[in-house]
C-alpha cells in the first residue's frame, strides 16, 4: 500500500480543489450547480434521437428520483427546461432543454472555462499533461476496484 500520508494529501488536495471551485461557481450566482450540470445533460443528450426522462436521469447523474425532480422543477419553474408527455403513453414524461436553458448553460460554461484558463496560466504545458497522464490513471484503477468490488458482491 502507497505512504498513508501521501494518499490523505491527495484526498485533501482533491476535496480543496472541488471545494473552491464550488466557491467560484457559487460567485457566478446564477443557478445551483445540480441544475447546471443537469442542463449540460440535457445538451449532451440532444445529440442523441432519444429523449430523456427522469429515471434515465437518476441512472446517468447517480442521484435519487427525489433530488433530480427537484432539480427538474426549479428549471422547469425557470424556463430553462420543458417537460413532454409521450402521445403513446401518458404515464412517461421526457425532458427538453429550452433555447434560454441552452444559453444559461453554455454562458455559465464560458465563465467557468475564463477561470480555468487563468488557472492554467500559471502552469506549464508539461505539468498539465503529466497531471492529466496520472488522473486517467487513477481513473482507470479506479474503475478497475470499482468492477471488482462489483463483481465480489454478486459472488
Amino acid at each position: 500500500m502507497k505512504d498513508e500520508a501521501i494518499v490523505k494529501q491527495i484526498q485533501e488536495n482533491n476535496r480543496n480543489i472541488y471545494q473552491l471551485g464550488l466557491k467560484f461557481f457559487d460567485g457566478i450566482k446564477t443557478m445551483p450547480f445540480s441544475e447546471y450540470i443537469l442542463l449540460c445533460q440535457l445538451i449532451e443528450k440532444k445529440k442523441t434521437p432519444t429523449p430523456l426522462n427522469i429515471t434515465q436521469l437518476t441512472y446517468e447523474l447517480e442521484v435519487t428520483k427525489p433530488a433530480i425532480s427537484r432539480t427538474v422543477k426549479a428549471l422547469v419553474d425557470k424556463e430553462y427546461v420543458m417537460r413532454t408527455i409521450d402521445p403513446n403513453d401518458r404515464r412517461a414524461t421526457y425532458l427538453e432543454l429550452t433555447s434560454e436553458g441552452e444559453e444559461q448553460c453554455h454562458h455559465i460554461s464560458t465563465q467557468l472555462q475564463k477561470f480555468m484558463s487563468l488557472v492554467y496560466e500559471n502552469i506549464q504545458e508539461q505539468e498539465l499533461e503529466d497531471y492529466l497522464k496520472t488522473g486517467n490513471k487513477i481513473f482507470a484503477a479506479m474503475q478497475a476496484v470499482y468492477q471488482m468490488s462489483i463483481e465480489g458482491e454478486k459472488e
